[in-house]
Order: C-alpha cells, then structure tokens, then sequence
C-alpha cells in the first residue's frame, strides 16, 4: 500500500468479483463459506481469488461472522460542542447494540488521520465513523471494499463514495443571513472556517446567496475564514471591533472560534446587540447561558449522530444498500443576541 497517496495495490474483494461476474455479495458470501453460495459458484470465486492472490481482510470476515464487537469513530477536536455530543451519542448506541467503541482525534491533521485508520483497521473493527479531511477518501473506500462498513458524517471530501450524514450547513447560514436581514441589517460580516472543508464552504455559500437574494453586495462588510480554534476566533474578533463601523452585525460560522469572539467582546466592553448583533453557528451550553444569550443556528447534532448509527448498522447487514446521503436540516433558535441595527446617523434637527 502507498500510505501517502491512500491507495493500494493488492485486490480488493470488488475486483475477485468484477473477474468472477458474481455481485460483491455473492463474493463475500464465497469467500466466507456461507450455505446459501452455490457449491459451483464458490469453488469459481475461490479459484479466482487464489489467481489474484486476494487476502481475506480479517475485518470483513469478522463482520460477516459477527465475532467483531468494535466500532471506529474519527473525529477531528473535541473543542466542539457538535462533535462532543456525536461523540457521547455515538458510545451510548453502541453500547446499547453491543458494540464498543475505538475513538480517535486527529485535530485535523490528514497524516494522523490516515495512521488512525490503519490501526483501526488492524484491531479487525467492523464499521467505521469518521470525521475525516479533504485528502483521505481513497482510504476509506479502500476499507470499504474490505467489508468495513464505513459512514462518513459532517464533513463532505471531494468524490466521497461512501454514504455520508451532512448538517445542511447551506439553508443553515441562509436563515441567519435572512434573520438578520429582517432585523433591518445591511452590513453583515462573516466569520467561518477554511474553504478547504465541507462546512466552511458551505456555509459562506449560504451566506452569499441569502445576500444576493436580498440585493446586498457581497462585499458590504468583511468577510474572514481561519481554523477552528478559540484563538483564531480571539483574533478576528480584535479586527471586527476595532473597525464597528464596517458593519453592524456579524455571523460567526466557525464554531470554535465564537468563544474567542465572545471572550474579546467582554473584555473589551463590546455590548451585544446594541453595538453588533451576533449570530453563532451549531448550540452549545455556553451561548444558552451566555449574558445575552446567544441565538444560534442549530445544526442538531444528536440527530446527526442517530443516522450515522442507523446508517452504519444498515452497512453492516450482508445485503446492504448502495451508499446514499442524509442531509440533517438546521433550524434557527432565536434567543437575545440580535436586534433592529443601531442608528449611524446623527438625528436630525
């Protein structure tokens, strides 16, 4: 295998069955001594399997037979509010089904990724969660095609093949934009995630739109994109109050950065809404509690993480469906960080 390139060289169980013109399953059933396999259609596969010299994975036969209780599940923080809940959902399903769970955190890093999944698949897993980068798809479809079953949820990498679960971050930033937009707000600044990922592309694509379908220009208030870390978040937010009169509210789309924005915001005196209303972007305790509280763009994550374990206990089933896509939908929850824009303009005599 090219570890660095995410490919491999050795047959997959797909190609024993394109060379055999038997379906997948039909292969895996051959390949595992299932009953129901024709004794002539058996003793082909493995004579095919024998000239490609194929190897059993010893995942996917665990998980035709059963014996393999452990589950991998991938993220990239635990910073994030969303993903501490997948997280804690996704271990109490397990749990209750009788699987245990092996978690990774890889803050991101597509090496440190790409290593967590060959040891996850060295301890035999039989599915796979993950929240992975944009660079490692070609590893995940190689453990697919192994017969791990494999769900891939938040985060969306260019010609994924294997069934994802989305927040639709996209009518999500489309409904703060709109919500603010009602308000009376002309000047909307934006803060998200790299556009290198899923939800930081996403969500300034909503934004956009919801601005052009209101006649607002695009570039009416400013707009940054950084990683999702508090500091990066401490950081724009200097530059936002420091310049108050290039907008009057501000949509922070990146998650981990709003509690730098709010910390900056205290300390420097910043009072919301009166002096910018604020949206954030995915729920967490703190913006509940937060003095105003903060309104938000809930993205549902208890949800998300519900149909991830559905959808990974349906890819774990002999039979199981092509891979497809679930879209969570978001919903706004209005709460007391936004109001009418303030008046620039000195009144008149």
């Amino acid at each position: 295998m090219n570890s660095r390139a995410g490919t491999t060289s050795e047959p997959t169980i797909v190609d024993v069955a394109a060379a055999a013109g038997v379906s997948r399953s039909t292969a895996g059933r051959a390949l595992s001594g299932h009953a129901a396999v024709d004794p002539k259609t058996r003793e082909h596969v493995l004579s095919v399997a024998a000239q490609m010299r194929y190897r059993v994975n010893p995942a996917a036969r665990s998980l035709r037979g059963g014996s393999s209780r452990l589950i991998g599940l991938i993220v990239t923080n635990l910073v994030n509010a969303s993903i501490q809940t997948l997280v804690a959902t996704v271990h109490d399903l397990a749990h209750a089904n009788g699987y245990q769970v092996l978690m990774a955190v890889t803050n991101g890093d597509p090496e440190r990724e790409h290593e967590v999944m060959a040891a996850l698949a060295d301890h035999r897993i039989a599915g796979l969660i993950a929240m992975t980068s944009a660079t490692n798809p070609r590893q995940l479809h190689a453990l697919s095609e192994q017969g791990v079953a494999v769900v891939n949820v938040i985060r969306r990498p260019r010609g994924i093949k294997v069934t994802s679960i989305l927040n639709d971050d996209h009518a999500g930033a489309r409904l703060a934009t709109d919500h603010l937009v009602g308000l009376g707000h002309r000047q909307i600044a934006f803060m998200g995630g790299p556009t290198t990922t899923h939800s930081g592309r996403e969500r300034y694509a909503g934004y956009r739109a919801e601005l052009e379908a209101h006649g607002i220009a695009a570039d009416s208030a400013p707009v940054w994109h950084g990683p999702f870390l508090p500091e990066w978040g401490a950081q724009t937010a200097e530059e936002l109050f420091a310049h108050l009169e290039r907008c009057t509210a501000v949509l922070v789309a990146n998650h981990e950065a709003m509690s730098g924005v709010l910390n900056v915001a205290a300390q420097r005196s910043i009072q919301i809404p009166e002096d910018l209303s604020l949206i954030g972007f995915e729920d967490a305790p703190l913006f509940q509690f937060w003095h105003p509280a903060i309104t938000v763009i809930d993205t549902d994550p208890e949800a998300l993480a519900t149909d991830a374990w559905q959808a990974l206990a349906a890819a774990l089933e002999p039979d199981a469906a092509p891979p497809g896509q679930t879209i969570v939908p978001a919903r706004l929850v209005v709460r007391d960080s936004c109001s009418a824009p303030r008046d620039a303009a000195p009144p008149t005599a």
